[in-house]
């Protein structure tokens, strides 16, 4: 049976009250159980309030204002009143709900597929003239819609679904549909890191099953979600693990992840986002020096004194993440690609080779490059002595660089895994807790004094907890913005607000504002120490663990929720920290003083 928009509607309604991430899973896995091969893809990407997966760049090109023009088209009412109602309700779901239930619109009962089709319109209706054209195309929806499904539909336009579903959840989720139970979700996750494509492993499973599933295999132009490291804290300890391994140098710049078909190259963040636009010399270089019709490798793309050759330091680098100006910044700070691996050469899918087999076909793809700039292999040493490591690792750091990557010589490419076929060790581990702790937003706390005109005083952050796919707190933070940051962060945060905590967030602390999760920051902190405060590592009648004294360095827009530090990674440096002597340079936190501090000491 050919399943109704009003399916999807009733279901991020039911989503909209649960705190459960059970009965999360159980509620999308109902409505998954209802739909058809040829309906699905695009049942998973709306679900998600999108069209298309993240790497492919579809927007609505529609802003409030334009909506509620839309709104007040389909149901004949003033512009005005349309506008004062949202400043009154702020979720232009709501007022579109509102004024199409007070315009008596019952809806037609549109299947999902043809909704879908029409928002795509929306989305390519483009030159002189398209705004009209989006208006209208919204409006003319509207009037078919019955007044929850406006309500929804409104909102994915808008880009603020307030239902936090991520993509291990809907994973999760279609494993129960088919199955269920779990027991799909490794052959799931490893066909969607290949792909990226939640939309398309679906419609895969639901026509072919895992059978199906097993057939994918990267291909240029989906990007691959990307191998992550484990970190240790010596030399001996990379020994010990990995015995004779590759030592590269830990570059401090932008990890990019290049698709070449031809003349076509296009660039990917660990995010997924697409950076072809930036970098148009990273691109040049590419048609230059690989020369193989198709190739898919990642390397780190680092600023550089043009007259020194000298790497620039990332606060430098990171100049070069913008979308005016490029070819002005280009001159001035132009980037260098270090590429440390290889996915895919000529058609062929190296993912499953070992690591000497992708290294010796990534040294041989790259012609060589005369002057600064431009491509080249990242230096490498094989060795199992942790002396001659540590020499590599001292020139590493004198270089500028973070530290070392250690990578295992029979380990395949472990997409979208963190494990210990890759280990990191930078200089922090030996001593202060230096490194940074990428969290995740899911409340704040109002301000007060001098910050009640800011809107928010502090905010209440998660790292994530791979095992069970939920974000669990572990430190407050009101540090590392100016006024103008905190202020522009309040209005985003406002647009995110939730009555309850997302069914995915664990906590002990509550804040005065919920949100979804949605922005990522990087925070340092002095050291991790232990709490009853924060649900990071907290298990029955044992504290968790928190950061104390954080600070934001600054944001990860580029960072999915899900792509936060873990808990686990906290737990390790919460180890590691107790190794560098740390201990008794601050007066150790009791898990009463360590639960929310905030770096206002």
């Amino acid at each position: 049976m050919t399943m109704r928009f009003r399916t999807l509607a009733d279901t991020l309604e039911a989503l909209e009250p649960v705190t459960s991430r059970l009965q999360l899973v159980a509620i999308l896995a109902e409505m998954l159980g209802q739909a058809q091969p040829e309906e699905v893809r695009e049942l998973v990407y709306l679900s998600q309030g999108r069209l298309l997966p993240d790497f492919i760049q579809k927007e609505f090109g529609m802003n409030e204002r334009l909506i509620f023009r839309s709104v007040a088209q389909a149901y004949g009412a003033p512009h005005e009143d349309v506008q004062a109602r949202f400043k009154q309700l702020g979720d232009a779901g709501l007022v579109a709900q509102e004024f199409a239930e007070t315009s008596g619109n019952v809806g037609e009962a549109l299947p999902l597929t043809e909704v879908y089709e029409r928002l795509m319109k929306i989305t390519e209706t483009v030159g002189s003239g398209s705004q009209e054209g989006k208006v209208t195309r919204l409006a003319d929806l509207l009037k078919c819609l019955d007044p929850l499904e406006a309500k929804h539909a409104t909102r994915i336009v808008v880009g603020r679904l307030r239902v936090g579903i991520g993509d291990p959840t809907l994973m999760e989720a279609l494993s129960s549909a088919k199955a269920g139970n779990k027991s799909l979700r490794p052959v799931i996750e490893r066909a969607y890191n290949l792909t990226s494509d939640l939309g398309l492993v679906a419609a895969t499973l639901y026509k072919d099953g895992t059978e199906g599933l097993e057939t994918l295999r990267v291909k240029v132009g989906n990007p691959v979600r990307m191998a992550l490291a484990e970190r240790a804290n010596s030399t001996e300890e990379i020994v010990a693990r990995l015995g004779r391994c590759a030592i590269e140098p830990k570059f401090d710049g932008f990890r990019i992840q290049i698709h070449k078909d031809g003349d076509q190259v296009s660039m990917f963040s660990r995010g997924l986002e697409d950076l072809t636009g930036m970098f148009p010399d990273v691109k040049e270089a590419i048609l230059k020096q690989i020369s193989a019709p198709q190739a898919i490798l990642e390397g780190e793309a680092l600023a550089y004194d043009p007259e020194s050759g000298q790497y620039q330091p990332f606060q430098v680098t990171s100049q070069r993440r913008r979308i005016h100006n490029i070819d002005e910044m280009r001159q001035s700070l132009p980037l260098r690609l270090m590429a440390f691996d290889m996915l895919l050469h000529d058609g062929v899918d190296l993912t499953r080779q070992p690591y000497t087999e992708r290294r010796t076909v990534l040294e041989s793809a790259i012609s060589k490059h005369a002057g600064f700039g431009g491509i080249e292999p990242s230096q490498v040493l094989y060795s199992d002595d942790p002396e001659e490591i540590i020499l590599f690792f001292e020139d590493s750091l004198t270089e500028g660089l973070e530290g070392i990557m250690a990578k295992r010589l029979d380990g395949v490419y472990d997409a979208g895994k963190r494990g210990f076929n890759w280990i990191k060790m930078k200089r922090s581990y030996q001593t202060l807790l230096r490194d940074t702790v990428d969290c995740v937003i899911v409340g704040y706390y109002y301000g007060k004094g001098q910050r009640a005109k800011w809107g928010v005083g502090s905010l209440l952050v998660a790292v994530y907890d791979r095992a069970n796919d939920t974000f669990a707190t572990v430190t407050r933070v009101a540090s590392g913005l100016s006024e103008e940051g905190w202020q522009d962060l309040y209005k985003r945060l406002h647009s995110e607000e939730i009555q309850h905590p997302d069914p995915r967030v664990r906590y002990v602390l509550k804040p005065d504002v919920w949100v979804v999760p949605h922005y990522v920051v990087e925070l340092q902190a002095d050291e991790v120490s232990r709490s009853q405060m924060h649900a990071a590592g907290k298990e029955e009648g044992q504290a968790g663990y928190a950061l104390r004294f954080p600070r934001i360095v600054h944001e990860r827009p580029e960072r999915k929720p899900e792509d936060a530090t873990s808990v686990e990674e906290v737990i390790e440096l919460f180890n590691m920290q107790g190794k560098g002597d740390t201990r008794g340079k601050r007066k150790a936190a009791t898990p009463e003083t360590a639960a929310g501090e905030t770096g206002t000491e």
